[in-house]
C-alpha cells in the first residue's frame, strides 16, 4: 500500500512538472501554450502519451486517472485528443516538494527499475527468494533433467536476491538481528569482492562454509562468484563435461546458464561431501 501512495504521489509531481511549466519549452508548439492566469508560468496542452512518456506501458492506465484530476480531455480543442490543465489545480513549489522528497523519489525509482528488469527477465509472478530454497527438494525426473530445472531455480532466486526491495529488506533484518548477511555474493556492487552484498546468508550456505573453512580446497568455484564470472567458454566446456554437457550443448546455453548450472552442481557437490 505504501509503494501504491508513493507512486501516486511521483505521478501527481511529474504531471504537476509537465502540464505547468515556468519557462516555454524548447521546440513545443506555440498553440499548445498559454499563460497561466495567476502568472508564473504556462499551462500545457498535452497528449497522453507524451505526459505519459518515460513511463512503462502498462503505467498508461494509472497516468490518464492521474490527468483526470488536473486536467479536461478535449477530443476537438486546438490539439486534437489532448488534455487541457485547469489553472487551479496548480501547485505551488513548495507543495510539490512536501508531496514526494528526494529520498523517496530515489526509493521508489530503484524500485520501479528492480520491477522492469524483473519483466524483462520475464520473472512477472514472484516478488521474493522465499520459499524458493524448499522448491529444490521437491524436482522430479532424470538427474540432468533436475540438474537443469535446479539451474534455472537458482537463476531465478539470484535475481530476485538482487531487488532493491529484498536488499532493504535484509539490511532492515540484519540490523535488529534477525538474520546474517552474507557480505559477498551476487548481490556484491563492484563485481569483484570489493564491496558489500546485502544478501541473506541461507542455511545452505552456511553448511557449505563450515565444511570448506578447515581444508580450504583449491577449487573455489562454491561460493565465490568473482570467480565463476571469469570462466571461459572452453572452462564451462571442461567443467560440464562430466556431469552429462556435451561441448555443443554448452555452447549453446547462454553464459548466466552455464554459470547457474556449474554452481548447481558444485553446490550440490559441497553438500554431499565431494570435491572435485
Amino acid at each position: 500500500r505504501e509503494y501504491k501512495e508513493m507512486l501516486e504521489r511521483r505521478l501527481q509531481v511529474h504531471i504537476q512538472r509537465e502540464l505547468f511549466v515556468k519557462t516555454r519549452p524548447r521546440g513545443v508548439a506555440p498553440n499548445t501554450l498559454r499563460p497561466h492566469p495567476d502568472g508564473g508560468g504556462f499551462c500545457r496542452t498535452m497528449r497522453l502519451s507524451d505526459v505519459g512518456s518515460g513511463w512503462p506501458e502498462y503505467m498508461s492506465t494509472r497516468v490518464r486517472d492521474a490527468l483526470q484530476t488536473v486536467a479536461v480531455y478535449k477530443g476537438n480543442g486546438v490539439v486534437p485528443r489532448a488534455w487541457e490543465p485547469k489553472p487551479s489545480e496548480r501547485l505551488s513549489e513548495s507543495a510539490l516538494r512536501q508531496l514526494l522528497s528526494p529520498e523517496e523519489l530515489c526509493y521508489l525509482e530503484s524500485t520501479l527499475e528492480g520491477e522492469q528488469r524483473l519483466r524483462d527477465l520475464h520473472i512477472k509472478r514472484l516478488a521474493s527468494p522465499d520459499g524458493i530454497e524448499r522448491l529444490f527438494e521437491r524436482l522430479r525426473g532424470s538427474l540432468q533433467d533436475q540438474l537443469h530445472k535446479r539451474a534455472i531455480a537458482m537463476f531465478v532466486e539470484e535475481e530476485l536476491q538482487l531487488a532493491p526491495w529484498t536488499l532493504t529488506q535484509n539490511f532492515h533484518l540484519f540490523k535488529h538481528g534477525r538474520c546474517q548477511l552474507s557480505l559477498r555474493g551476487v548481490a556484491d556492487p563492484s563485481g569483484r569482492g570489493e564491496g558489500h552484498a546485502y544478501t541473506r546468508l541461507q542455511p545452505r550456505e552456511r553448511n557449505a562454509e563450515a565444511e570448506a573453512a578447515p581444508k580450504q580446497s583449491s577449487t573455489r568455484l562454491t561460493g565465490t562468484d568473482a570467480d565463476l564470472r571469469k570462466l571461459t567458454t572452453e572452462d564451462c566446456i571442461n567443467w560440464l563435461a562430466p556431469h552429462g554437457y556435451t561441448r555443443e550443448q554448452v555452447k549453446k546455453l547462454p553464459r548466466w546458464d552455464r554459470i547457474a548450472a556449474i554452481r548447481a552442481i558444485a553446490s550440490q557437490q559441497s553438500a554431499g561431501g565431494v570435491e572435485d
